[in-house]
């Protein structure tokens, strides 16, 4: 399901503001709102790289599971980080 137009367009803006990095404080949420929008492409054209590093400060900073998830899948498959199964494993 796609994410309603408004909030689509917020979160692109947010992204161009903050130039993807994210501010000291920033919550899990707007992390993980942040990889998703790049990891899917949603709104913005699919950076994995980009994606991985925000799931990743996500994951560490809140242990959120979803990003754990995702960033151990991108270790699996090599896509925007260098293949490392151990890595996925243990994410």
């Amino acid at each position: 399901m796609a994410p309603h137009p408004l909030k689509a367009l917020r979160l692109t803006a947010a992204l161009a503001l903050s130039g993807l990095g994210w501010a000291s404080g920033a919550s899990a949420e707007s992390l993980l709102e942040q990889a998703f929008a790049l990891d899917e492409g949603v709104s913005v054209p699919r950076d994995a790289k980009a994606a991985a590093a925000l799931y990743r400060a996500a994951a560490d900073q809140e242990g959120d599971a979803f990003a754990m998830l995702r960033l151990g899948y991108l270790y699996e498959t090599g896509d925007g980080v260098t293949q490392d199964y151990s890595v996925a494993r243990t994410r």
